[in-house]
């Protein structure tokens, strides 16, 4: 390539180019006094002088102009840089013609002309830099001294990689750490302070943030420099760089009391809701003006779920929910609270959120308002009261303990102090008790057993019979048990029919030989004494290496016992540990029963009945639904089985009939024409002390008849049939009540109870209704039965009728009144009164 050749200049296209430039160009001569050799125009524009008055008055001394205090200070700035070698910088200020003192900004650079050291100098006007500049500190100053002050931090940001733009001394003080701190350990990033557990949500909202363009706003936790966890809230705008990167420019406020005050309300609130919830009452706020009820605490068991109600308090809404004989009274109530300012209190039936009535006591103190001081809010509580109205007398009018839970050691104790069984010739109970808790005591090898066991039915043995067969009966056991299962004789009869029975055994399958040859034997003498219809339920615990809890045995011994109570024949049972776990899930389904009386959460349901074709709706049964922990609902055949087994909810009956009874009596109260309710009843529950009184009382007080409630007793129930309960049913009937035998025949005494019994009809349950039964011979019997109950002038209906084949087999031996969810299921409350009443 060849060489290339710079462009040249003449003298005039240089002078030329210099008259022309926005900055001043001139050459000074080495010395103190700046003399200027050469200027162009801008030189002498800037200082307002013209070339010959600058001649003239200066002699072209430019140090002249130049302020005295900046005199030496430029002498020593040029002696250290030209000790420093290359050009020369300078900042000064010079006095112009007008008098203004403007500021110069020049560079100078050395050279050699004619023998003498002169300065190449280029110089320019920066007044209004200076002042920019100056404005600019100034602002910053000013910005700086009130972020400064702001309750925060301010900081500018650059979202890339969180770098740290700008930032006030708040920002710092928000982690506890000073600027200088802050930078040694996380350096120049905002992010490092952040808790770990809130980074990915603080990096997701800044995503979100920025692909949006809007603005951020958002709270989050940080980590201080004591390591406390701070709360932060974060504002931003989007101010982009020149450059086009992400900026946001945010105030960050420590909000860490306000989210510690808001952490005490809610743990308040939360307290409050689960005391409430416990206590089943509800806070609530009403805002008169607005006529918005807000509620809280106990919300899902009252009438509505909602916890912002319109016109709570009209008659209107109030209506369907409280109890006619008490809505007058609450009106009024709610009146006086929204009228005058004040406080009160009241009770009233108010509906729950299950269809029944509960005593409601309300609290309510009206406010005013702060400038009329005119009634403005009702401020109030409501909770239901703990309602035991229902409750009867635990104690039966006889003895019904056959069967229930730990009868052996209820009646042990009174079996201690006889002497000598006279019915039986059986050992003495104490004595059994000491020879075998010493035989224990001294056991080593032998293996060694209890059994437990009673007489089924033989309170309606001796009832039919006598007491003389009766003890022919007990004496034939005695001697049974001692001959095939005793070890020495040690075999005691505690009470009644009930036996305990010591054995010694060598293997498991000899001891099953002996149990069975017994069991077999016992048979046989039945059918001998012509009572082949009873038998007998017995127990068996072996007994361990080294026990010696003789109470625990025999409580162990009853319990496989009562596991097969109620079992046609002569069967028994060995004790496992199966058996005890599945005490423990009846316990505690039994516990859940009796709580959720006590909490009164039981909802009553009604299972429409009919005569002849579905519409023809003549009545119901009432149906306690009872839901479990574990969510599911208890069916009525196993609540049927609880409450046999249990004393502890004998009051179900007496409940169901509270909750039954309060609702016959408000729809009758509306006007409606209420229709016979039947209610599921027990021998053990009607033979319960004052239990006809309370029957009647209920009924009595809620203005309804005995006609409005019929009584269903399984037919099981009259099979142990005892003078007090014959006295309860004829009490029973002479008040004008209706019992039903329900489940009808599927005991022997059925036609016994028709004849001797108050009895004003029977129900047969569809679960017998199979297609064997077209068997010629079995149908003309059932369909005689019906044609004699209907002669008697008694009452027959059929329940639990689920299948069309059910159906048939109903109407074809006569009966006419069917209840079955193949017609209706069991409905709630609301539902029966809208759907089934007549008004």
């Amino acid at each position: 390539m060849g060489k290339i050749e710079e462009p040249q200049m003449s003298e005039e296209e240089l002078r030329n180019l210099l008259e022309y430039s926005e900055c001043a160009t001139f050459v000074l001569e080495q010395g103190m006094e700046f003399k200027v050799v050469y200027a162009n125009p801008k030189f002498y524009q800037i200082l307002r002088y013209t070339k010959e008055e600058f001649a003239d008055q200066f002699e072209n001394k430019l140090k002249e102009l130049i302020l005295p205090e900046e005199k030496q200070k430029i002498s020593n700035l040029i002696a250290r840089q030209s000790v420093a070698g290359g050009h020369i910088h300078l900042e000064y200020r010079i006095k112009r013609k007008d008098g203004v003192v403007r500021f110069l900004s020049m560079t100078a650079s050395p050279f050699v002309r004619n023998d003498k050291m002169c300065y190449y100098c280029s110089a320019m006007d920066v007044t209004q830099q200076r002042r920019t500049l100056a404005e600019v500190y100034d602002a910053k100053r000013q910005v700086d001294l009130i972020t400064n002050n702001v309750p925060g931090g301010v900081i500018k940001i650059r979202i890339s990689d969180f770098s740290i733009l700008y930032s006030n001394d708040g920002f710092y003080r928000l982690a506890g750490y000073s600027r200088s701190e802050y930078f040694s350990l996380f350096g120049n990033h905002c992010d490092k302070v952040i808790y770990d557990q809130d980074a990915e949500r603080v990096a997701h909202m800044i995503r979100a943030a920025v692909d949006n363009g809007g603005t951020i706003s958002f709270e989050y936790r940080i980590i201080a420099k004591n390591g406390e966890v701070r709360w932060s809230y974060v504002n931003g705008c989007r101010v982009d760089d020149l450059n086009g990167e992400v900026v946001y420019l945010c105030i960050i406020m420590d909000i860490t009391a306000k989210k510690k005050l808001e952490q005490k309300m809610a743990d308040g609130l939360r307290r409050s809701g689960y005391l409430l919830e416990y206590m089943k009452e509800t806070e609530w706020t009403y805002h008169i003006k607005s006529k918005k009820l807000y509620r809280n605490g106990y919300i899902d068991g009252t009438y509505s779920r909602e916890r912002e109600l319109q016109n709570a308090f009209t008659r209107e809404t109030l209506s369907p929910t409280v109890h006619p004989d008490d809505l007058d009274a609450l009106c009024a109530f709610f009146d006086e609270r929204m009228h005058e300012i004040g406080k009160a209190k009241g009770v009233f039936k108010v509906k729950d959120s299950k269809g029944n009535y509960h005593p409601t006591e309300v609290y309510a103190i009206t406010v005013g308002a702060e400038e009329t001081g005119m009634p403005e809010r009702i401020y109030g509580e409501t909770r239901f009261l703990d309602d035991r109205s229902f409750v009867v007398s635990q104690e039966p009018a006889v003895s019904l303990t056959s069967g229930t839970v730990g009868k052996v050691l209820k009646i042990a104790e009174m079996a201690r102090e006889k002497v000598k069984d006279v019915v039986t010739g059986s050992m003495p109970y104490q004595e059994w008790i000491e020879r075998t808790s010493s035989i224990l005591k001294n056991n080593k090898e032998e293996k060694y057993g209890i059994l437990c066991c009673d007489i089924d039915g033989f309170q309606r043995l001796t009832y039919h019979y006598g007491i003389s067969i009766g003890n022919e009966l007990l004496t034939s056991f005695a001697k049974l048990l001692c001959k095939h299962m005793a070890y020495d004789n040690m075999c005691s009869r505690i009470s009644g029919d009930y036996f305990v029975v010591f054995f010694k055994y060598e293997k498991h399958g000899e001891l099953l030989k002996r149990v069975s040859h017994m069991l077999r034997m016992q048979k046989e003498r039945e059918k001998e004494l012509s009572y082949n219809t009873y038998g007998t339920t017995s127990g068996i615990y072996l007994v361990k290496p080294g026990e010696q809890d003789l109470d625990k045995m025999l409580e162990c011994a009853d319990l496989a016992r009562r596991s097969i109570k109620g079992t046609r024949g002569n069967h028994y049972s060995i004790y496992t540990e199966e058996l005890q776990r599945n005490q423990f899930l009846e316990e505690e389904v039994i516990s859940e029963i009796g709580t959720a009386m006590m909490e009164q959460s039981i909802e009553i349901c009604y299972l429409p009945r009919i005569y002849k074709n579905r519409d023809n709706v003549i009545g119901c049964k009432a149906i306690p639904q009872i839901q479990m922990q574990n969510g599911s609902y208890l069916s009525l055949e196993d609540l049927r089985r609880y409450i046999d087994r249990s004393e502890e909810i004998q009051q179900l009956f007496f409940y169901v009939l509270s909750n039954v009874c309060c609702s016959q009596g408000v729809w009758k109260s509306k006007g409606y024409k209420i229709k016979p309710i039947s209610i599921d009843i027990t021998a053990s529950q009607l033979c319960l002390q004052n239990a006809v009184e309370k029957i009647d009382e209920t009924i009595r007080e809620n203005n309804l008849e005995p006609k409005d409630i019929i009584l269903e007793m399984q037919e099981h129930c009259f099979k142990d049939m005892t003078t007090n309960l014959q006295m309860a049913l004829e009490d029973l009937d002479r008040r004008g009540y209706k019992v039903f035998i329900s489940h009808f025949g599927s005991d022997h005494t059925a036609i016994h109870s028709l004849r001797s019994l108050p009895i004003a009809g029977i129900k047969f349950h569809g679960e017998y209704f199979k297609q064997d039964i077209s068997d010629k011979k079995e149908h003309i019997i059932l369909k005689k039965i019906v044609e004699m109950v209907k002669e008697m002038d008694l009452t027959v209906a059929c329940g639990g009728i689920h299948t069309k084949l059910q159906e048939d087999i109903a109407r074809s031996i006569g009966c006419d009144i069917l209840e079955g969810e193949i017609y209706y299921g069991a409905v709630r409350n609301e539902v029966y009164e809208k759907c089934f009443l007549d008004n």
